[in-house]
């Protein structure tokens, strides 16, 4: 999140979710994108830069890809953090989508 936060942003809240239903593409496995039709190299490019150069960011190419599998979202490694990752969900909660509800603690 450190390249999309600004000084003047709201605090961050940490909330647990429970994910359901959901068909979900890995790109931590380093094979995963080439069974999309997509390199791991599109997948992590600088989207925001492309967009500056007023190019449809690569990135959002794999995503489309991805999406044409039956993938619901995609598991996205940390670039900063290795080891870490998140969850993108392309919908949820409506039908034919996986299910998220928030887990009280």
């Amino acid at each position: 999140m450190i390249k999309h936060t600004s000084a003047n942003d709201p605090a961050r809240t940490v909330i647990a979710v429970r994910v359901e239903n959901a068909r979900v593409f890995d790109l931590r496995d380093a094979d995963s994108p080439d069974h999309a039709g997509s390199s791991l190299d599109d997948a992590a490019s600088d989207w925001q830069e492309q967009l500056r150069e007023n190019t449809r960011p690569r990135s959002w190419a794999v995503r489309d890809a991805i999406e044409q599998t039956g993938a619901h979202g995609l598991i996205d490694p940390s670039r900063k953090s290795p080891g870490l990752w998140h969850l993108v969900l392309f919908r949820w909660n409506t039908p034919g989508a996986p299910t998220v509800t928030v887990v009280d603690e």
